[in-house]
């Protein structure tokens, strides 16, 4: 029941696909959160469209396209005191939170603050097997792969999404307002 409902919420938020603010959909690689080249880790760098940038210069471009970001630490954890709560759209002040060395990936909010809901496989806890069985079920819209090889599905944000672990299936969380 609770999976009809998040399937039904998600089709209904589907209806073009969510097309995030400065970020090129044809791109590569969408993976905003990458830490290494082809020679290993990069400290305080990230991929952004397939090109090695630091953090702070993709942190500050989002920001720039209205996406409110905060520093998250290489396991990510937030970086600042009050994790999502801290996101913010300010040069100055994400100059100042991503200048601390844990800094590492960052961290958009989801819900109302960046505008979409998202759904999350974790495909080492079982949600490929979850994703192949559901696949007619998802609708069509913008998908990020994960750090940890799984994948993440962007829905335009409502308000009556909310958070939750495993609830959905193994390995799948739902990431609203405050997650």
């Amino acid at each position: 029941m609770l999976l009809r409902w998040v399937i039904s919420r998600l089709s209904t938020l589907s209806r073009g696909m969510v097309e995030l603010r400065g970020i090129n959909p044809s791109a590569k690689n969408n993976d905003l959160c990458r830490q290494t080249d082809s020679s290993g880790p990069i400290d305080n760098q990230g991929d952004f469209g397939g090109l090695a940038t630091p953090v702070l210069d993709v942190a500050l471009k989002l920001a720039a396209s209205g996406l409110p970001v905060f520093p998250c630490n290489v396991e990510k954890k937030p970086v600042n005191a009050h994790g999502f709560l801290d996101a913010t759209t300010d040069p100055a002040v994400i100059k100042a939170m991503f200048g601390k060395r844990a800094a590492k990936l960052i961290g958009v909010p989801t819900g109302e603050a960046s505008g979409f809901d998202v759904l999350d496989f974790d495909y080492k806890h079982g949600a490929k097997e979850w994703e192949s069985a559901n696949a007619h079920k998802l609708p069509e819209t913008r998908v990020h792969r994960s750090m940890s090889g799984g994948r993440h599905m962007l829905f335009r944000y409502d308000p009556r999404v909310r958070n939750s672990e495993k609830r959905v299936g193994p390995g799948v969380d739902v990431r609203g307002g405050g997650g």
